[in-house]
Order: C-alpha cells, then sequence, then structure tokens
C-alpha cells in the first residue's frame, strides 16, 4: 500500500478548488447573471450592479489566480520534475494547459479591471466570458491526459525491468 503525500494532497485539493471557483464562477456570470441582467434592468442599474460584482468578484479572482499559480508550480514540481516523467508528450500538453490557464487570467483581469483600455471586451463581456469557460474546459480534459500519462508506465522515463516491477 502506497502512502499519501500530504503536501501533494493539499496542494492538489486548493489548486483544484480554486480553479472550479474561477471556471465556475466565469460560467455563472456568462449562463447566469450576464443574461439576467439584460433581461430585467435598465442600462443605469444594469453598470451599477456590474460595477459592484466586478468590485467584489475581483478579490475572489485575484486569489484565486495567486493560489492556482503556486499551487501549480508546486504540484508540477512534485509530480512531475521529482519523479522525471518523460517529457513527451507531457510537457508540451502542459504547455498547452499552462498557456490557456494564461489566457483565462488575462480575460478575469481584463473583464473585472477599470481599464480604460479594456473596456471594448467589458462591453461584450458574454463573448470573452464564454471563451473563458471554453478555455476552462480545455484546461480540465488536458489535466485529465496529463494524470493519465503520470500515472501510467510509460509516461515514466524510468523503464520498467521484472527486477522493478515486481515480477521475477
Amino acid at each position: 500500500m502506497e502512502t499519501v503525500d500530504v503536501t501533494v494532497l493539499v496542494s492538489r485539493s486548493i489548486h483544484l478548488l480554486a480553479a472550479m471557483v474561477a471556471i465556475g464562477g466565469a460560467a455563472f456570470m456568462r449562463f447566469g447573471l450576464h443574461g439576467a441582467i439584460a433581461a430585467t434592468l435598465d442600462e443605469k442599474d444594469a453598470d451599477r450592479l456590474r460595477s459592484a460584482v466586478r468590485a467584489r468578484w475581483a478579490r475572489v479572482v485575484h486569489v484565486c489566480i495567486v493560489l492556482l499559480l503556486v499551487t501549480g508550480g508546486l504540484n508540477f514540481y512534485r509530480l512531475v520534475l521529482v519523479p522525471k516523467v518523460a517529457p513527451m508528450p507531457y510537457h508540451a500538453l502542459f504547455g498547452l494547459k499552462f498557456l490557456a490557464a494564461m489566457g483565462v487570467f488575462f480575460l478575469a483581469s481584463a473583464l473585472l479591471g477599470r481599464s480604460p483600455g479594456m473596456a471594448g471586451m467589458r462591453r461584450n463581456a458574454g463573448r470573452w466570458l464564454s471563451v473563458m469557460v471554453l478555455l476552462g474546459v480545455l484546461i480540465v480534459v488536458t489535466s485529465g491526459v496529463l494524470s493519465q500519462l503520470r500515472s501510467g508506465g510509460a509516461a515514466t522515463s524510468e523503464v520498467k525491468t521484472p527486477a522493478t516491477s515486481g515480477s521475477r
């Protein structure tokens, strides 16, 4: 029986929870809040509500981004670099996941910020929230593939021989 690495368990749990909150919040805003605001409020009240939601939600998203970066780095080190997972195709797929995550972080920051340069994105928030949700789906699917590669025998650079695989 294998022992549980508590550091990895806690780090992965925090990572998953932060991702669930961030992407779940984007999905709720896109498919729930965004349409409800447009259907029920006049433009002045809609802007006030968007501003209030943005101010509160930005704090949550920024904490999630920090947690995802810190725990993602720790997880990569503990789950990939230490056990020496074979670079291909793992690193290429991880690169795709990482770039998708950077896209989500950028879009979340642009949509929640107050920069005049991102006002056009905020005016088309529905489109960009949809892109964020799709990137989130890509991240989840890629993460599943990476997990399978890590746990599979071919995922490590270590070659299993009869002496190391337990058969004699």
